[in-house]
């Protein structure tokens, strides 16, 4: 990686192993001492303007479990935004239908509903 403040970064993940989260953690230590963390949204905004400088953003591609169990807890105690893509066809299939599955998540993560919006 070449860090430099004029550049900006999209770090994309899907942690399967605990080597890679391991990983994760390390380049997203790295990257902290070069770039300011934002939210996706606020990113594309700025690009959009052309003016972004020294951004750096977190996605992960799959809402897996060792995701929630081992990386999401580090970001929100470092207060670092990221975004976790899902696939809305899936949610609810294998358990509950969607909505029940939302409210069920929303209840037992309070604190991450405020960082996840809903695209219904």
């Amino acid at each position: 990686m070449f860090f430099r403040e004029k550049n900006s970064l999209v770090l994309l993940y899907d942690p399967r192993t605990q080597e890679e989260v391991e990983e994760i953690h390390a380049q997203i230590e790295e990257v902290g001492k070069y770039y300011q963390f934002s939210h996706l949204g606020d990113i594309a905004k700025l690009m959009e303007e052309k003016k972004v400088r020294g951004q750096a953003v977190i996605c992960f591609k799959h809402p897996r479990k060792r995701l929630f169990l081992e990386c999401l807890p580090t970001l929100i105690a470092k207060e670092i935004p990221f975004t976790v893509f899902v696939r809305t066809e899936c949610v609810g299939v294998n358990r509950l239908p969607r909505e029940e599955e939302l409210q069920a998540y929303e209840t037992a993560y309070p604190a991450a509903h405020e960082s996840f919006s809903v695209v219904k």
